[in-house]
């Protein structure tokens, strides 16, 4: 039997493919809220930079804002595989904006700074955890081949995603329990409710 055909999102039955898709989706869809963002903030620092360097370096991000990152979102939502190679720099682009973004806003003191740079070090700790995501090559295998995909895993581990940050995990189900947690967002792998399944 082949076991690369066992995706399960730990507590579900969906199939495999479904499972794929809608990680899938689920990237695109926090990547082009984090392109959005990302964008009103690069237009935000080119109307407060003043200077021909910093000038030049607003208009260089706005270039990749409104360019560069829809066409490798684009890209990624067509499944070109250029696309996934460049997703975990585009995504890491994403969180180094927000990091910057962070450190103004709590370097500068204006009112509601604070407030908004806690807010961009939440969005540059979450940009940087889909990075890696992104780059999994179990990810991008299954969503890149679709169906046709074969993934070597040895025969008692089955292929799952997460349920909190729909990363793709090689578990063996049999050594799960209810304190497992997900290596890259520390959740827990099984709820209370499927433990006894």
């Amino acid at each position: 039997m082949d076991r690369s055909e066992e995706w399960v999102e730990l507590g579900s039955n969906a199939p495999t493919q479904a499972l794929l898709d809608d990680a899938h989706r689920r990237i695109l869809t926090q990547t082009a809220l984090g392109i959005i963002l990302v964008a009103l903030v690069c237009t935000q620092w080119a109307t407060e930079l003043y200077g021909s360097g910093a000038r030049l370096l607003s208009y260089a991000l706005i270039a990749a804002c409104f360019i560069g990152l829809p066409i490798w979102w684009f890209g990624y939502r067509a499944k070109a595989r250029w696309a996934f190679d460049l997703a975990p720099f585009a995504v890491l682009g994403l969180a180094s904006t927000y990091a910057l973004w962070a450190i103004t806003n709590l370097v500068t003191g204006q009112p509601g700074g604070f407030l908004m740079g806690v807010i961009a070090v939440i969005f540059a700790i979450h940009m940087t955890r889909l990075s890696r995501i992104v780059s999994d090559e179990r990810l991008i295998h299954g969503v890149d081949m679709g169906a046709n995909s074969q993934l070597n895993v040895s025969m008692d581990e089955v292929l799952a995603r997460c349920p909190h940050c729909f990363s793709i995990l090689a578990v063996v189900p049999a050594h799960l329990s209810l304190g497992d947690p997900c290596p890259v967002c520390a959740g827990k792998l099984v709820s209370e409710g499927h433990e006894d399944e």
